[in-house]
């Protein structure tokens, strides 16, 4: 932006300014403004509508009609097409071409001016149908000119060819000079043609139009292909877009990606500008060609000329194919030309066929998917006219050739190909043994790897079979209940077969330095994936020992923390045993194999994110199998049982249910087993089992901490206490406190987080509780008991939180157990319970019969309607611990009898806090303790049976 600063002239200077200006620079800007004005008059919709008056209403009254016609049309013509269609507003573009279409369908004339005119000079054409930015006024301009020669090709189409073939000859390597120059609409083609040779770069942005109305041309009949090709037009586009200036330049040959780094200097191919825009604008160019080389056959070969046939054909690698198909440009109508070129010319498609696999092997994986999109047309090519090559049979027989460079592409491609194509299928099927092992196993790239296995599913003529697989995220399941055809299942069991014939390979692939701990994965995967029935299961009994000699020991011992080629095959194995008895006795029946199996190398590393997961994958597939080995012998239970590995998982393992939820699963179905005791055991199973217990109850007590293992407590007690001898060791050993403690945790959750719902724990872990409690209270004479339950000094405060659970926020289980051990306890010690529990019953009663302060009722209180509250979560628990089980007057909605419903209701809720009560003043007389407290404390709960139900 220019500024200008005033200054004020000085008098007494009395000096002149003058500004000296050049001629030149005062008529440029004389013109300019001039352009200007003319541009703004012109552009102008007033002048807009004059033309249009004066175009489109000619009086009819005129002499010679068909000179004004005429006239007019060249008039409408230059019109738009050098002023109306420069114009940024273009309202009335439809009105416009309309009037031309309609003026030239009146006037021929006017047609073989507006052709006569472009063939003389070009720029009309270049103007607007290459160098226009605007694609609307470029297809119009395309779609006008059709129209134009539709019009004249009556009266025109049979000069087309002359004289260049009057005498009717068929040669077209002739002179192409005076070809077409009888006509204006051949002339007009001609000046287009030349503008490849002389006015347009391929790296041009706007040239789908330009080639949409030479194919568009082509495509109106045998006379304008003819005359096309009698100008060598595929030379001139091939020519065209591979740089070259005419035939006699030499030709381009095809050139590695090394080889191309050299030669840069010399590349005589020119690269795109842009190269989003070549294959959008050259696209119908392809077409075109593929147009003009079907057109140009006679029976059983091709009339080409020798410079079109080399343009398309000659050269060192087919450069045209080469160059435009690493371009992606039009890969469909690249396949019809390559069916024309080679129809009845086999050689020359084993050529074809050649230069793909060799360009395949020397591009990249991304450059070559144009290629790999080109060959799956080509194998899609079934059924078509006599003389058509086997292009199938081809490239099948050279795909091998490239696989090493390309394997990953190779493999996708036969997977895609194998399903729609016979030819693929059988010949993949055939040639299994020559590349499974190779690349599902040997390969040393995951990606190849999974290519391979997705091949091997695609070979299973089944959709179902198929999409269940790429859709699957998981080793251990495979297609159970899915029906196959007796034809599908004969493929699918010889692929399984073959992969079960490779278990006494693959131990060549679990060397961990050389091959790493991935290499077995996607084919124990895959054959997992194959297990649909029990006949698959027992197809592996015959190579049961391989698949042992490939665990043991290369997977198992070796110090690995995440073998996955371990995970797999231990998912593998396991699938293969579910519902398989057959494969379970193998195992128990093998001295070797039950000697050895519970050898398995296990890292424990809880804060490694990656070590859990594997694990979480692992482990369970492996103690699953365990436990089916169990399940099946007696004698590999016992065995098992008091093998150092299994009580290290249960120490190491079950306290972590929250990261290995599997496999804790599995380790306390197993603990199940190891204390089941059957009618017809020995003296010396029965003291097995007895060890057992007593090892593994005592692990327990020494390495769990009881704040946050409370889930593997109570599952482990739940198992392990089976008689009044296992809970007695607890109660030894200072179990209760331990469970005291996962008690104090459960009661903080169950009233401070809202979002946990550990109620059930709650409820598992007071009946353990009670069950051991009963079971020390025959032995309160021995010193060891008491001495046990001195040491328990949290019981009062233990109780105390007993009676807070009392409410109606509480379950009717939880209440009922809370009571129940609240009962024992006061049995266990009377004197130490009474001191502490009636006076804080006492305290609790009094203060709600005596206090006006609004008591809350949780969604537990009987009531006659079943009434939810509405409160959401806050309503779930109270707002702190508290004892409420008193029922006032108020508090009941009608009086006895009335309703029989809500009397059992009520009569359900307090019967059991009433024998509590009931008990607390019989322990009392008993040990002679019937304080004043405890006598409020009956008459309060009284209160209850004389005003309300009379019939507790």
């Amino acid at each position: 932006m220019l500024f200008y600063k005033r200054v004020e002239v000085e008098e007494e200077n009395g000096k002149d300014f003058n500004f000296d200006i050049s001629p030149d620079l005062l008529e440029w800007i004389w013109h300019d403004n001039m352009q200007f004005l003319q541009d703004k008059n012109i552009f102008e919709h007033t002048y807009f509508g004059f033309m249009w008056q004066l175009c489109s209403s000619i009086p009819s009254t005129l002499p010679d009609p068909k000179s004004v016609s005429l006239m007019t049309a060249k008039l409408s013509t230059s019109f738009v097409l050098e002023t109306f269609i420069h114009s940024k507003e273009k309202p009335t573009m439809l009105q416009w071409i309309e009037l031309l279409t309609k003026q030239f369908n009146n006037s021929q004339a006017a047609c073989e001016w507006f052709l006569d005119q472009m063939a003389d000079d070009n720029w009309w054409p270049m103007q607007i149908l290459i160098k226009c930015p605007n694609q609307i006024v470029r297809q119009m301009f395309q779609r006008l000119c059709i129209h134009v020669i539709q019009r004249l090709r009556p009266v025109h189409a049979h000069l087309y060819l002359q004289p260049g073939m009057e005498d009717g000859s068929d040669d077209m390597d002739g002179p192409v000079e005076d070809i077409g120059s009888r006509s204006c609409v051949t002339r007009f083609v001609k000046t287009l043609l030349s503008i490849m040779e002389h006015g347009v770069k391929p790296h041009s942005k706007h040239l789908t139009e330009y080639f949409a109305f030479l194919y568009e041309f082509a495509k109106m009949g045998e006379e304008e292909s003819q005359f096309l090709l009698s100008l060598q037009a595929i030379s001139i586009m091939v020519h065209f877009y591979i740089g070259t200036k005419g035939p006699e330049n030499p030709q381009v040959e095809v050139l590695s990606e090394e080889e191309e780094g050299e030669e840069d200097e010399e590349e005589d191919i020119l690269s795109l500008a842009e190269e989003k825009y070549r294959p959008a604008a050259l696209e119908k160019m392809i077409a075109l060609i593929a147009l003009l080389v079907e057109q140009s056959r006679s029976e059983r070969h091709l009339t080409l000329s020798q410079s079109d046939m080399a343009a398309l054909t000659g050269g060192k690698g087919f450069p045209f194919l080469f160059q435009h198909i690493r371009d992606s440009i039009n890969i469909r109508q690249t396949c019809n030309l390559i069916f024309s070129l080679c129809r009845y010319n086999n050689r020359l498609a084993e050529h074809i066929v050649s230069m793909l696999f060799t360009s395949i092997a020397k591009l990249t994986p991304e450059a070559a998917n144009p290629f790999f999109k080109l060959l799956t047309m080509l194998m899609e090519f079934a059924a078509g006219p006599p003389g058509m090559p086997s292009f199938a049979s081809y490239i099948l027989q050279r795909i091998w050739e490239v696989i090493e460079y390309n394997p990953s592409q190779c493999l996708d491609w036969l997977a895609v190909q194998t399903p729609r194509n016979k030819l693929a299928h059988s010949w993949v099927l055939q040639n299994m043994e020559n590349w499974v092992e190779r690349f599902l196993l040997a390969h040393n790239y995951p990606r190849v790897r999974t290519s391979a296995a997705y091949l091997l599913v695609s070979l299973i003529p089944s959709n179902s079979f198929r999409q269940m697989f790429r859709s699957t995220r998981s080793l251990h399941i495979p297609t159970r209940d899915l029906p196959l055809s007796p034809d599908t299942t004969v493929v699918l069991h010889q692929v399984y077969n073959l992969l079960l014939g490779l278990l006494g390979r693959a131990k060549l692939y679990v060397d961990v330095p050389v091959h790493g701990t991935t290499k077995l994965v996607q084919y124990f995967s895959f054959m997992t994936y194959c297990l649909i029935s029990k006949t698959e299961k027992l197809m592996f009994s015959s190579y049961f020992m391989d698949l042992w000699n490939l665990f043991q020991p290369k997977l198992s011992e070796p110090a690995i923390a995440t073998n996955h080629n371990k995970q797999a095959l231990l998912s593998f194995w396991y699938n293969v045993c579910v519902d398989c008895s057959e494969n379970v006795r193998l195992i128990v029946q093998n001295p070797v194999v039950t000697k050895n199996i519970a050898f398995n190398y296990i890292l424990a590393d809880h804060d490694d994110q990656e070590v859990v997961l594997f694990n979480r994958g692992m482990l369970p597939a492996y103690y699953a199998i365990l436990r089916m080995c169990c399940e099946q012998s007696p004698a590999f239970t016992r065995q098992l049982a008091s093998h150092q590995n299994i009580q290290w998982a249960f120490k190491n393992l079950t306290p972590h249910a929250s990261q290995y939820p599997g496999a804790v699963e599995e380790l306390f179905n197993l603990m199940q087993l190891f204390v089941a005791q059957r009618p017809d055991m020995r003296e010396e199973e029965l003291e097995d089992v007895k060890q057992f217990k007593k090892t593994t109850i005592s692990c327990y007590l020494r390495c769990l901490d009881g704040r946050s293992c409370w889930t593997t407590l109570i599952s482990a007690f739940r198992i392990l206490l089976e008689n009044d001898e296992d809970r007695l060791l607890v109660v030894f050993n200072r179990g209760l406190i331990l469970m005291t403690e996962s008690f104090n945790t459960l009661h903080m959750m169950y009233h401070e987080a809202t979002a946990c719902h550990v109620t059930g724990d709650l409820v598992e872990l007071l009946s353990i509780f009670l069950s051991v409690l009963k079971a020390t209270r025959p032995y309160l004479q021995r010193k060891d008991v008491k001495q046990a339950l001195i040491q328990w000094q949290e019981r009062i405060d233990f109780a105390h939180k007993l009676l807070t659970l009392l409410n109606s926020y509480s379950p009717p289980e939880l209440r009922n157990a809370c009571l129940d051990v609240l009962k024992e306890l006061v049995l266990l010690s009377p004197h130490d319970f009474l001191h502490t529990l009636v006076p804080f019953l006492q305290h609790n009663h009094c203060t709600y019969h005596h206090s006006n302060i609004p008591m809350s009722f949780g969604p537990y209180l009987p009531c006659r309607e079943n009434i939810k509250l509405m409160g959401g979560k806050n309503n779930i628990r109270p707002p702190r611990p508290e004892l409420n089980m008193c029922l006032l007057p108020s508090m009941v909605e009608t009086s006895k009898g009335k309703d029989e419903v809500y009397d059992r209701m009520l009569l359900d809720y307090f019967l059991s806090y009433h024998q509590f009560i009931h008990l607390l003043c019989r322990v009392a007389i008993n040990c002679e303790k019937f304080t004043e407290t405890l006598v409020k404390l009956s008459k309060d709960a009284s209160l209850f049976k004389a005003g309300c139900v009379n019939s507790i």
